[in-house]
């Protein structure tokens, strides 16, 4: 199992320190503070200051003391005559007295809300929600990860609850880039999925999906109900012997039943999941595909293009074959599915 702290956003998820920004100063300034003199001439203790850079109001929604404000250059442009300040706005802090420093922050404070959230400088990639950063945990430093022997055990290990779950991989299918993937000993994370879907807008009634039923039809349903599956499928195509096709009516899309058996033993041999239970699964979802986590078998809202691009092609060019293929009404015999126990 990894040391340390997950890195996500280029950033250790249990370091405190990743989720400050602290404000700039010289090494000269750091040192007269430290002992007790004031910038301006003035002696003062270091507990005075940093009791006033920890006034409430100054706190920048918990990026800790003194956390800089970075300001509109047309912004900072009008505070010249108070703040001494160098190019692109940021403040001078040497030979600044630490009375006209909380001055700054006061200002600061009041019209950041004013500005476009577009003018707003970006938070560091350190800074990270504690509370998204301790539900990732469970998912980027597992206890253990199950099989899909595991899935279908009674009592089934997986909850019947919302949640996020990752799937990590001792073999990637083929034509996958694993480099800078994250990993757990010899298992590298591909794919994050959710159960259930987000709430539709349009005011559909939500989906009843949990963590149970979504990873049993990723183990042993098919591609037609299984993203992951249909992606795996595809990828794999030429090494299991397997193509998709359209089965029943024409409207679905499946590798037929001997086919997903095919790819029910290969899931079993090189895919394995943990999971994590949590109300808003889509919320945590969204915050690990922008984390900087490389997760090439992710298709929407992913922002690694190059490994989406890969993906989707292949998907394209097997869903093409298919409608060029008859159709194959009785999905190629039975599905076999035996295995499965009924919660």
């Amino acid at each position: 199992m990894p040391q340390g702290g997950p890195q996500v956003l280029g950033a250790d998820l249990n370091c405190s320190e990743s989720r400050c920004w602290p404000a700039p100063q010289s090494a000269s300034s750091q040192t007269r503070i430290a002992h007790g003199e004031r910038l301006d001439g003035h002696v003062d203790s270091a507990e005075h200051f940093q009791q006033c850079a920890e006034f409430p109001l100054l706190r920048n929604r918990g990026l800790g003391p003194l956390a800089v404000t970075v300001l509109p250059i047309q912004f900072a442009a009008s505070l010249q005559g108070t703040l001494a300040l160098d190019w692109p706005g940021r403040v001078a802090w040497d030979g600044m007295p630490p009375a006209r420093i909380l001055l700054f922050f006061l200002v600061a404070r009041m019209f950041a809300s004013a500005i476009p959230a577009g003018s707003r400088h970006q938070l560091p990639s350190g800074s990270l929600d504690h509370k998204m950063s301790e539900n990732a945990e469970p998912l980027l430093r597992p206890d253990r990860l199950y099989s899909a022997s595991d899935i279908t055990s009674r009592p089934c290990p997986v909850p019947a609850c919302p949640g996020v779950y990752a799937f990590y991989f001792t073999e990637p299918p083929p034509g996958i880039d694993t480099s800078g993937c994250h990993r757990v000993d010899h298992h590298a994370l591909l794919y994050v999925g959710i159960a259930p879907k987000p709430p539709p807008v349009n005011g559909r009634a939500p989906s009843r999906s949990n963590l149970r039923q979504r990873l049993r039809t990723h183990y042993y349903g098919n591609a037609e109900g299984s993203t992951l599956r249909r992606t795996l499928g595809c990828l794999l195509s030429n090494q299991l012997g397997i193509k998709l096709r359209r089965v029943g009516s024409g409207s679905r899309y499946t590798f037929t039943n001997p086919g997903e058996q095919r790819l029910d033993d290969w899931m079993r041999q090189h895919a394995f999941v943990a999971w994590v239970e949590t109300s808003a699964p889509w919320e945590l979802e969204k915050h690990l595909l922008s984390s900087g986590l490389r997760l090439p078998l992710n298709l929407d809202g992913n922002p690694w293009v190059e490994a989406v691009a890969v993906v989707r092609a292949v998907r394209l060019k097997a869903r093409q074959l298919a409608d060029e293929l008859g159709i194959i009404a009785d999905s190629g015999g039975p599905r076999k599915a035996s295995t499965l126990v009924q919660p």
